[in-house]
């Protein structure tokens, strides 16, 4: 392989002067567009600027700016690639000039006897702007000058904008622009809790009190497959009352909602390397369009779930993440919506959520979904508390907290005429938490009491279950000091409302 002045005399032998710098022309026209369409993010066909980089970083070493090492096949490829957005039919004849050279080996081997200086470790200052090359005179090639392709995006400061509020889709908790990030563990709601946020968004109703923007939303259940239908079906059913109050209050010019602007994905999108985003992105420009007939701006982009969304891609990649991350970060500003993403956390739900540092760091919030007592892999039943936290809000405080159960809803009966059920969001107070009570021994009741319902696989637990999972937590304890605290910790649970019995005490269960 060549590189510097010993590519260059080889290309210049192969191909003239001329034909390189009318190549370079086009490269560097067509690559200033491809970059200033992305930076302002207008579609190009991701293969396509890929070619482009490509061809132009191989045009680059014909001029000794960069230090790769491509083969003439190679840079034949690279301006294959390119060609259908090159305007000079020329582009084509080139490659397939590179390609006979290419394959004359002597002459690669002959081009020069020697090392040679590459002229990128001159000390040519680099210049910003594109100043017409004159390769005629071969002198050119053995000093080729060093300038910039293009630039990248850039704006004045405007101590105005600059000191504008946040403006946001659900205020305090979702930004209105960006990528926001909501994961949990399996069993915690979180995709209950998308869909919740979906319809809240869809009617303009709070969400979890949170004043919102309404627009229509754009739900790609990756994994969910049909069954989000029945979620949101469900949902849309338990808002019915506060959907009507809020189409009775809209303010005038503003026509009601007939129905919730939702469009849902059932195919899976690949966002991986070997993937396409492009049908992703047209899928998004259509809703746009829908919507916007319709009279309603497409506001929320949900992705349920990361991993799936990702295809073949490995989450744990920064470069796999990034890559999967460009389109829906540029979708997002381009169209002035929020795309949410579903992900699954870490072994330590506490350290965040799973894979490539690349995904929290690019979201502009993250929300993390929790069952307090009933972390790792255990059954989660729905009449336990989930607690949702703001952990991370660029431009706003972290720190939120809402909680909420999940409700089961019947939703009609299967063939086999067994009820088909699904559940809902249902908002709560704040009630007190394993982790926030000050008593030992009513923490370890309501851990015992936690543990029992769990591993009954039901809503309930027997008392004596409950006392046994107690006695075990309460170490070398003697008998009498175990009843004790039993005692204390039953009455202490059941006088604030931490545990509900029935009447005698025989079973006992979380409230509802």
């Amino acid at each position: 392989m060549l590189v510097g002045n010993d590519l260059v005399k080889l290309i210049a032998q192969a191909m003239g002067p001329d034909a390189v710098n009318d190549l370079y022309a086009d490269l560097t026209d067509v690559a200033d567009e491809a970059l200033s369409a992305f930076n302002y993010q207008v579609m190009v066909p991701e293969e396509y600027v890929d070619a482009l980089r490509d061809a132009e970083r191989h045009a680059a070493t014909i001029l000794g700016r960069a230090r790769i090492k491509p083969t003439l096949a190679e840079l034949a490829e690279s301006i294959a690639r390119a060609e259908p957005l090159i305007d000079s039919g020329e582009a084509r004849d080139i490659a397939e000039r590179a390609i006979n050279r290419s394959q004359r080996k002597s002459d690669v081997a002959n081009v020069s006897k020697g090392p040679v200086a590459d002229p990128i470790d001159s000390a040519t200052p680099i210049a910003v702007g594109r100043p017409p090359l004159d390769l005629s005179d071969p002198a050119a090639w053995l000093n080729p000058p060093k300038h910039l392709f293009g630039t990248l995006a850039h704006t004045d400061f405007d101590p105005a904008a600059e000191t504008a509020p946040p403006t946001w889709l659900a205020k305090g908790l979702l930004p209105r622009v960006g990528i926001g990030l909501l994961f949990g563990e399996s069993g915690a709601g979180k995709s209950f809790a998308a869909v919740h946020a979906a319809l809240s968004i869809a009617w303009g109703l709070p969400l979890f009190g949170s004043k919102t923007k309404t627009g229509g939303v754009l739900y790609i259940a990756a994994e969910g497959g049909t069954s989000v239908n029945r979620r949101l079906a469900a949902a849309d059913r338990a808002m019915a009352t506060a959907v009507a109050s809020a189409n009775a209050n809209r303010s005038a010019g503003s026509a009601p909602l007939s129905r919730a602007p939702i469009r849902v994905v059932h195919e899976t999108p690949d966002l991986s390397r070997d993937g396409k985003a492009d049908p992703l992105i047209r899928t998004i420009k259509q809703a746009e369009a829908d919507f916007a007939a319709a009279g309603v701006r497409l506001a929320l982009v949900i992705v349920d779930t990361w991993h799936a969304a990702m295809g073949g891609g490995d989450e744990n990649s920064a470069a796999d993440a990034g890559h999967a991350l460009k389109p829906l970060i540029a979708e997002s500003e381009r169209g002035g919506f929020l795309t949410l993403i579903v992900h699954h956390p870490g072994k330590d739900v506490d350290r965040g959520s799973r894979g490539s540092n690349a995904l929290p760091a690019a979201a502009d919030a993250i929300i993390a979904v929790t069952v307090p007592g009933y972390g790792g892999p255990v059954a989660k039943p729905a009449s336990a508390v989930r607690r949702a936290t703001v952990t991370k809000m660029r431009d706003g405080d972290a720190g939120m907290t809402f909680d909420y159960n999940l409700t089961v809803v019947p939703m009609g009966i299967d063939e086999d005429g067994e009820t088909v059920s699904t559940c809902v969001v249902e908002p709560v107070e704040s009630p007190k938490l394993v982790g926030e009570i000050a008593k030992v021994s009513t923490r370890h009741f309501m851990e015992a009491l936690r543990e029992a319902v769990a591993g009954g696989g039901g809503s309930r637990a027997t008392t004596g279950e409950v006392k046994l999972r107690f006695y075990s937590k309460r170490g070398d304890a003697s008998k009498d000091a175990k009843k004790r605290a039993w005692e204390r910790a039953l009455e202490e649970a059941l006088g604030e409302g931490l545990a509900e019995s029935d009447e005698h005490e025989l079973a006992l269960w979380l409230p509802r």
